[in-house]
């Protein structure tokens, strides 16, 4: 999934499915926080309202033991979404499937 996260927000958690997703940065206003883990690698990038663009993987909490992992797998079905503070965001996912079409 893609989060993209509005600020102004100091340390942005949201939890999906069971699974913390928690940014130890502060997002300016006009400002935004994008953990992306579509890709390879996954990214987690804040972008400046001027268009400045700051890499900020290392401040995504990744330990996998504690459900706090910012480039979890969403789990399929429906999934409880919750959120401490007052700011705005958008989760962006993608179904996968496996398998040839014609099988």
């Amino acid at each position: 999934m893609r989060l993209t996260i509005y600020g102004p927000v100091s340390t942005p958690s949201i939890i999906i499915g069971g699974n913390k997703v928690i940014a130890d940065v502060s997002v300016p206003s006009g400002g935004y926080l994008i953990i992306d883990g579509t890709g390879s690698p996954r990214t987690a990038v804040m972008v400046a309202a001027n268009g400045d663009i700051t890499n900020v993987f290392d401040k995504t909490h990744r330990d996998q033991a504690s459900n706090e992992y910012a480039f979890a797998t969403l789990p399929p079905g429906l999934q409880q979404l919750s959120w401490d503070e007052s700011f705005g965001f958008d989760v962006e996912y993608w179904l996968e499937q496996t398998g040839l079409p014609w099988t």
